[in-house]
């Protein structure tokens, strides 16, 4: 592998990396929305849609 096919893959480890760490925090966010009963039906189906793209985002690099 030549240096710049390890910077990508190094690249591309570390935005695999902060997407699940996001995923994660989004995920969490989420769960406290849907706990406390009445929240924004419109802001949680948002997270919901960017906690999906963001699903398929880390998929193929996996």
């Amino acid at each position: 592998m030549n240096n710049d096919n390890k910077l990508h893959h190094i690249q591309s480890e570390e935005k695999v990396a902060a997407l699940e760490l996001e995923h994660r925090d989004l995920d969490e966010v989420i769960k406290n929305l849907e706990s406390q009963g009445n929240f924004d039906q419109l802001k949680l189906s948002r997270l919901k849609t960017k906690v999906d793209v963001e699903r398929s985002d880390i998929g193929p690099q996996r």
